[in-house]
């Protein structure tokens, strides 16, 4: 449910921000990433990182996310072995309620304007 995931991404990227010398890597080079509501949620924290400017991803790694769960399913293109639109419409409401509050860019991603990107 919004915000608790959103916000328990953006602090495990952070944490390994500032331990990258415990785990061995490049904090120059972090990428977020993440297969359907992880891709969702890997864009959203690139936005956040937007505003705040504290993480500098490298970029985003994202397949089959889904960008816009303010649009009702039944609305979208609906390519074979998709999720059922009215699967869709369901998962949608159990992630976000009221309709309207879904339009919020770190819901779907695709209301951000480029700005807000930290890429």
């Amino acid at each position: 449910m919004f915000p608790q995931a959103l916000n328990e991404c953006y602090e495990v990227i952070a944490f390994v921000k500032t331990h990258c010398d415990e785990f061995g890597i490049n904090p120059e080079r972090i990428v977020a990433g993440g297969h359907s509501a992880g891709g969702n949620l890997s864009a959203a924290v690139a936005i956040m990182d937007g505003a705040e400017i504290k993480l500098r991803l490298k970029g985003v790694l994202m397949t089959y996310p889904p960008m816009d769960i303010y649009t009702d399913a039944f609305l979208k293109d609906q390519p074979k072995g998709c999720i059922p639109p009215k699967m869709a419409r369901i998962s949608d409401a159990c992630y976000l309620q009221p309709k309207e509050a879904r339009k919020n860019p770190l819901v779907s991603p695709v209301f951000a304007s480029i700005d807000q990107c930290a890429w």
